[in-house]
């Protein structure tokens, strides 16, 4: 499942913005205004289903807020929300809009359409990975450097009850692992490799050394020596009892059961129906309707074209030889040096 950009938001904020900017010195092109509430009623019913995203943006109504978005009953609700929007938006003709009204919602539809498409899919039978997933960004989410805020003491309740989030998250991760493996819909074993210093990283024998430690290294001053005292106290038994126990199982099945049934081959390909899945990735990515093949020609294309500029360049400087040396003149001769 692919999770909606905050750069999709803001570009649709922004071209709907737009049309009312113009609208106001063209009043023969008005914004149809509700087609704007479809997409309003849409921005704060789904930062209810993504809590992270709404912290991110600093709204902090949904801060103790982490539910299971791998879970299928989850995702049958989050499938469910996508058609009631796409639906709304069927219900506006095209044809009668105007100006971004319709660049607004041709991006609206084709979101709502592929993310019901992504979650035919069983990418969350593959929940970890070493580049981005639950564990790393709760991790960064409970240091106190990212964006979680910790700076009043309903800030700290709030991560308490995240914590009690990512316990259900990783013991479904292992859930959802265990039925990839089952079906043959798992990540390269080198990869998930990569993923056990991470996770090992989180178990640490002084506390204190912990990076869910970090806020109450800095709880403010201004905190009363009572909830100073409360919330030393739970983050510590939260770490001991909750926190660093779900890193360690994911860890031991990971290391024990889950990369040895991990595959060795390395393209999303290998899986069952992996074809039809990067297709869509690069349909989703791309935002065009081009296949893999037809994507990976137009690089070739490039990639030549690129080459034979850069060997007019070279040949214009009157260099003598081939381009790899070119680049290794021009990066080490001294003349280009400040």
């Amino acid at each position: 499942m692919k999770n909606i950009s905050l750069i999709f938001l803001l570009t649709l904020a922004l071209a709907s913005c737009t049309q009312q900017n113009k609208s106001s010195q063209q009043k023969t092109n008005e914004p149809n205004k509700d087609l704007n509430r479809v997409f309003d009623d849409y921005y704060e019913e789904r930062l209810k289903y993504f809590p992270l995203e709404a912290t991110s943006i600093g709204d902090n109504r949904y801060n103790d807020q982490l539910p299971v978005e791998i879970a299928d009953s989850y995702r049958e609700k989050l499938k469910t929300f996508y058609q009631n929007y796409l639906n709304e938006a069927k219900r506006f003709d095209r044809d009668s809009l105007s100006g971004e009204d319709v660049l607004s919602y041709d991006m609206f539809k084709r979101e709502m359409e592929m993310q019901i498409e992504g979650l035919g899919f069983h990418d969350n039978l593959m929940p970890i990975n070493q580049f981005w997933s639950m564990p790393l960004t709760f991790g960064q989410l409970g240091s106190g450097s990212g964006n979680q805020p910790f700076k009043t003491v309903k800030d700290y309740d709030d991560f308490l009850k995240r914590i009690d989030g990512f316990v259900a998250y990783a013991d479904t991760s292992i859930v959802n692992m265990k039925r990839g493996m089952e079906m043959g819909v798992t990540p390269p074993k080198l990869l998930m490799e990569r993923v056990l210093p991470q996770l090992k990283a989180m178990d640490v024998k002084d506390i204190k050394q912990s990076v869910f430690y970090g806020p109450i290294k800095n709880l403010p001053s201004t905190f009363s020596n009572d909830d100073q005292t409360r919330l030393t106290d739970a983050y510590t038994k939260a770490i001991i009892e909750k926190v660093t126990p779900s890193y360690m199982k994911l860890y031991n099945f990971i290391k024990n059961e889950y990369i040895p049934k991990c595959r060795t081959t390395h393209g999303i390909s290998d899986i069952p129906n992996g074809k039809e899945y990067y297709a869509y990735e690069a349909k989703f990515w791309t935002t065009t309707n081009l296949t893999p093949d037809e994507i990976y020609a137009i690089g070739e294309k490039e990639v030549a074209r690129l080459k034979s500029e850069m060997e007019k360049v070279k040949d214009e400087t009157g260099f003598k030889g081939d381009l790899k040396a070119f680049f290794k003149y021009i990066h080490t001769d001294a003349k280009f040096m400040p």
